[in-house]
């Protein structure tokens, strides 16, 4: 069937596809326009009707999950202080865990990011020895 289109397709002019198109046109557009239309007036009047009432539109929301986010990096200790304090206090219980991979003494995560861990009780901060190499499985 595919195949059958295809080649009634291909055997059209331009001016045969065109107005084909231009057929598709002259009915879809009017009838996407429309729908747009009312669901922005919906839309608008809710907003409206909000307002006058005096209503906040605010959702609510009941469940609130725990999250963590992993800060896990080698010789990142200039930029961990600034992830860490960008990360608190954006969702209510987010755990943020720190693990530094074995970066050197200069540049060490876990020189910049135990104060946090020490302040905040859902700050953990880990530090590796040497940089870790991924384990092979046969």
């Amino acid at each position: 069937m595919f195949v059958d289109w295809i080649h009634w397709l291909s055997h059209l002019s331009w001016l045969e596809v065109a107005l084909l198109l231009t057929g598709t046109m002259l009915v879809d557009c009017p009838r996407y326009a429309l729908a747009r239309v009312f669901m922005v007036t919906i839309d608008f009047a809710k907003d409206l009707w909000s307002w006058v009432c005096g209503r906040a539109d605010q959702d609510e929301f009941d469940y609130c999950p725990s999250i963590c986010v992993i800060l896990a990096g080698y010789n990142e200790g200039d930029s961990v202080a600034r992830a860490i304090e960008s990360l608190i206090g954006a969702y209510p219980r987010l755990e943020i865990i720190v693990i530094d991979d074995g970066s050197a003494e200069e540049h060490s995560m876990v020189e910049y990011a135990r104060p946090y861990g020490k302040k905040y009780d859902n700050i953990l901060v880990l530090a590796r020895s040497e940089r870790g190499v991924a384990s092979r499985r046969r």
